[in-house]
């Protein structure tokens, strides 16, 4: 087994292994080590923990998900202060009534 797969196995059974210990454990120098861990299989230390640089494709939908739930809610709050600001007399509604209203007014002028 090449060195790369033993320092990959390693990480992968433990990730919060220390690099001395990996280079102790393969035989090889520390800084040979670094390279075959940053550059060839790239990973970084993040805390105390080894963690791959490419985010997997479940880490990117999860993401993307996240992101579009946080740009419609603050859409949603956008124009609840749009709607406060054109209607003050609707002032005692609660953002959450305004926000439906507005977004019910959207939709059927889309439509």
């Amino acid at each position: 087994m090449a060195h790369r797969e033993k320092v990959d196995c390693m990480i992968r059974a433990n990730r919060t292994v220390k690099q001395k210990e990996i280079a102790n454990a393969v035989g090889i120098s520390k800084e040979r080590m670094h390279h075959i861990v940053t550059t060839v299989l790239g990973y970084r230390k993040v805390s105390i923990r080894w963690v791959p640089r490419q985010l997997t494709v479940e880490m990117k939908a999860q993401r993307k998900d996240m992101c579009t739930q946080l740009l419609e809610l603050s859409t949603v709050f956008i124009l609840a202060r749009i709607f406060a600001v054109e209607h003050p007399s609707a002032a005692k509604n609660s953002i959450t009534e305004r926000c439906l209203m507005r977004k019910s007014l959207d939709v059927a002028i889309v439509s």
